[in-house]
């Protein structure tokens, strides 16, 4: 049984900065009936009628570098700082931030994991990520952040969902097809334009549509890394 610390941190911390004035909890409604019918989703309007955002002229400024201390909660490893969330939608809503400078659309490093594990182990919950601003990321520094659920409490409305899909064994389902195709293309895509791991002139185009295809098989299949750069290597020319 986890013992909860960084929760308990969490809320006592709250207390002080809700005194301060440094907190500022948000209020949704419920408008789920409104629009959907079904219990899957739970669907949520902020209310803003008592939120005032100030206009902020010039250069915008990153608030978790440095973060505002008396928002602190601990320190993770070397890297991570644990954090409140400044507009919290429930009690205890806590942010997962690097140290230093790191972009919110960048890759993830074994760091970020590392610390999401030692955070999980002791305070559990829904953790989600925003990876841009059009994911709806306000903030362009890398931030994880995590809703505590109590024990046997579920993580979201579509916790079984998730889990069914988990267990499916069945690789031809239409709807884990569609969704590993869309990981896939999305994957390459960011490995093509943003990452340009491919070296363009030491490979003809036709030598990058086999290795692209034979990697496509290869991920689908879910082989071992070591196979991939396998192949990536033979079909580049090199061994």
């Amino acid at each position: 049984m986890s013992l909860e610390i960084y929760w308990k941190k969490a809320i006592e911390q709250t207390r002080l900065s809700i005194d301060d004035e440094s907190l500022y909890p948000l209020k949704t409604d419920i408008i789920t009936r409104d629009l959907y019918e079904k219990d899957d989703f739970i669907i949520r309007k902020l209310d803003t009628s008592k939120f005032n955002k100030k206009k902020i002229y010039g250069p915008k400024q990153n608030p978790f570098c440095p973060w505002e201390k008396i928002l602190e909660i601990d320190k993770i490893g070397d890297n991570h700082q644990l954090i409140l969330n400044k507009y919290p939608v429930q009690k205890g809503h806590v942010l997962l931030i690097t140290n230093e400078w790191k972009p919110q659309n960048g890759w993830l490093d074994i760091n970020d994991w590392r610390a999401i594990q030692q955070v999980n182990k002791d305070t559990s919950g829904l953790w989600f990520f925003n990876s841009s601003p059009i994911a709806g990321a306000s903030q362009p520094h890398r931030h994880f952040q995590l809703l505590r659920r109590s024990r046997g409490e579920i993580s979201c409305p579509r916790e079984k969902w998730f889990l069914e899909m988990n267990s499916y064994q069945d690789l031809n389902s239409k709807l884990k097809k569609s969704i590993i195709n869309f990981v896939l293309h999305r994957t390459f895509l960011r490995i093509i334009c943003i990452r340009r791991i491919l070296l363009f002139s030491c490979i003809s185009w036709w030598s990058f549509y086999e290795w692209f295809s034979s990697c496509y098989y290869c991920f689908y299949k879910l082989p071992t890394w070591k196979k991939i750069i396998q192949i990536r290597q033979n079909c580049m020319g090199y061994h």
